[in-house]
Formats: C-alpha cells, structure tokens, sequence
C-alpha cells in the first residue's frame, strides 16, 4: 500500500466536498486507516488538524469566489457551511484580517492552496519536497535591508554569503534589530545583472534605520508583495511565482529585488518568499 497515494485519495475527497458536510470517517476509510491515525498523520505533516485544514480552505475559496464574483455575502456564508452571515465575516475577518466587504473592495485576500503529500529518498536522507502551502498578498511600506552583501555569479554561491555572516558575528549583530515587517528577520535578496548577482543576508527593517559601520544596506519602495509559505527553501522562487500567476497576478522584477526570509536564522523551518507583483 501506497500511503502517500492514499492520504492524497482522501485530500481529493475533501477538495470535493469542501462547502458540503465532511465526513472525516470516510476520508479516513479513503486513506485506509483509522479516524486517530488519519488524524495523527495530517498533523504530524501538516502542523494543523483536518478540521483546521477544511477551515483555511473555505475562507480562501469563499474569499476568492467573492472578489470574482456579484455573490451576496449571506449565500456566500451558508454556501460554506456558516450558520450566519455574522459567524461568516468573524471567521473570514480573522482568517483574512478584513471584513468581506473590504476584502471585495481591496481585492485583496490570503490564499490557501490545497494540499498533497509528496515524500521522496534522496542519497539515503529521508526528506519531504518543498511545497508552497499558502500565499499572501501584502503591501509592506518603505523598508531597509541592512547585512553582509557579496558578488556572486551564481546562485548557488549563496552559501558562501551564509558561511561569512555565521563566522563574523554578523547573525548575532541581526538579532538585535527591530524588525519592520512580523516573523521575518534573514534572508537573502538579489538582483541579477546578467552576468552576477548581488545578495545581502540581513532583517528588514524600518526605513531610515542606522547602518552599523561595515555592513550594507537597501533601501526598498512601498510595493505589493507576494509572501509564500514553503516548507523548505528549494525551488522557492519558481513555487511563489507559480502561485502568483494562478492567482491573476504577475512578479513584477521592475523593482529589482526577492527575497528568501528565514525567520530565527532556522533553515529547517518554514521559509517566506517574497515576490513583487502587479495586478
């Protein structure tokens, strides 16, 4: 028995019922074990119950049916299993940080892909595939980049950006940094010339923010960014861009910059990339 197939058998018989009843027995009976294991196993991979999981789902597919479409509120509401229109707009307004009606006038909202369990081998390393398991779309104000920034030809030369700022203090510098933006506080960011890249590992921080003596900084214009939520760092760039595009969206490269951000210098946990983009 293929268990992976199997769980993945019972995610496409929640996608399918998604604004009807689920039944979580028979997702499990789907997945070929009991309701406690098919319980265990999502959260022991996901981070969050099924139940979590189906609530994350509606929010952003009601959100996304919203924005595109003349549904009224109160049939969007018990379209998604909500008994009211008022226990709909709380549930969508801590989900999505708005109301419904700002959230059609903004047409603005956070996405929440479904997901799919993939699981593979490498050189005798047990490893899951970096997948994007949602994305949001902001606006973050006027911000400055300070770090360490190096020259490289490649992108696969980032590591030698990470060996110096581990080995000359610069991390523990970073930590002490007022962050201008939630949860984010390293990464790299780069913009490509041709022939080379320019990469600086620091925080974000609030503009006009003092630059310690010896370290870099940019300075970065208010935009609208994609922030995507990966489980890992490989192949963050194309996954983010994928998502953007589904959604209507294009990056937009004009301003120069992306970036990949590891909250607590951690890169075994999830992973933010942000993305310009346009409407």
């Amino acid at each position: 028995m293929n268990w992976q197939n199997e769980m993945n058998n019972a995610i496409n018989y929640i996608e399918a019922n998604i604004t009807k009843k689920i039944d979580y027995s028979k997702a499990a009976s789907i997945a070929c074990c009991s309701l406690s294991r098919f319980q265990n196993i999502f959260m022991f991979f996901t981070g969050i119950t099924p139940l979590e999981y189906v609530r994350k789902r509606r929010m952003a597919l009601s959100a996304g049916e919203l924005i595109n479409s003349n549904i009224k509120i109160i049939d969007l509401s018990f379209k998604y299993g909500y008994d009211s229109p008022e226990a709909f707009t709380r549930s969508f307004k801590a989900f999505h940080g708005v109301s419904p009606s700002a959230a059609r006038k903004l047409s603005q909202y956070i996405d929440y892909p479904p997901i799919s369990f993939q699981i593979k081998v490498i050189g005798g390393h047990f490893s899951m595939e970096t997948k994007l398991e949602r994305i949001e779309f902001i606006n973050i104000p006027n911000v400055r980049i300070i770090g360490r920034e190096i020259t490289v030809r490649s992108k696969k030369d980032t590591p030698a950006l990470w060996e110096q700022v581990i080995h000359d203090g610069t991390i523990n510098m970073l930590r002490k940094f007022p962050r201008a933006i939630s949860d984010c506080i390293i990464g790299w960011m780069g913009d490509a010339n041709g022939k080379t890249y320019n990469l600086i590992a620091g925080v974000i921080a609030e503009e006009n923010t003092p630059v310690p003596d010896g370290m870099q900084y940019r300075d970065l214009p208010a935009c609208d960014v994609a922030k995507g939520f990966l489980n890992g760092h490989k192949n963050a760039h194309n996954l983010t861009v994928k998502e953007i595009v589904a959604n209507g969206f294009q990056p937009d490269y004009s301003f120069g910059w992306s970036a990949e951000v590891y909250p607590d210098f951690d890169e075994t946990g999830t992973v933010y990339y942000f993305c310009p983009y346009k409407k």
